[in-house]
């Protein structure tokens, strides 16, 4: 049943965006892909979002 109710999905899927823009500083962000995985553990289920992209930055002349 815990994986067809997405339990805080979307605070998971904010903090991981801000993580990944603060790492991109100035930069575009690109090709972003999105992974979401789960597990079972001793006290309940956890869950890991990751965000991976191609971050491209302006050069100057």
């Amino acid at each position: 049943m815990l994986f067809f109710i997405p339990i805080g999905i979307n605070g998971r899927f904010a903090k991981a965006y801000s993580k990944i823009s603060a790492q991109a500083k100035d930069g575009i962000l690109s090709q972003i892909t999105l992974e979401e995985s789960w597990y079972y553990g001793f006290f309940g289920t956890g869950y890991c979002t990751t965000i991976t992209a191609l971050v491209t930055r302006e050069s100057s002349p």
